[in-house]
């Protein structure tokens, strides 16, 4: 498999028009009109489980786009000489809720990595990046952080 300091924060789609090239410039069209551009720095294409990575993609190509920064589910990547949105998905909202909060029993911080709520905070925050089905909430106190997902 092929690594990249942007593998982890890849977008996928299937190719639907003409061709996607590597260090292409692209238009990022949201919900709402929004739009954003940004460059396909890795360009992958998938052989059974591994992704390979390649300087362009054909039309019906599944791709993984890495270097968009914060993709997210129903955008639409787009050349930006033509930029026409697809319809957006629509996604229920999440039904799992969890309040995380730091351990506070006398045993706190002798195993844990992230001991301090700051620490979980700016951990959760780095995997939302990463994981778009993720988000949190503000909690009751400074102490906790609600996760949504």
């Amino acid at each position: 498999m092929n690594s990249c300091r942007f593998e982890l924060k890849s977008a996928f789609t299937m190719q639907g028009r003409g061709v996607i090239k590597k260090n292409q410039a692209v238009a990022i069209l949201g919900a709402g009109g929004a739009r954003r551009t940004a460059r396909v720095e890795y360009l992958f294409v998938f052989a059974g489980l591994e992704r390979q990575e390649v300087t362009e993609a054909p039309l019906g190509e599944i791709v993984a786009i890495a270097g968009l920064e914060r993709p997210q589910i129903g955008e639409t990547v787009a050349d930006t000489g033509q930029a026409e949105a697809l319809p957006p998905l629509v996604i229920g909202e999440p039904t799992v809720k969890m309040e995380l909060s730091v351990n506070t029993s006398p045993l706190a911080g002798m195993d844990a990595r992230f001991s301090t709520s700051r620490q979980l905070k700016e951990r959760l925050e780095r995997e939302i990046e990463t994981n778009v089905g993720l988000r949190l909430a503000p909690a009751a106190s400074n102490e906790a952080v609600i996760l949504v997902g």
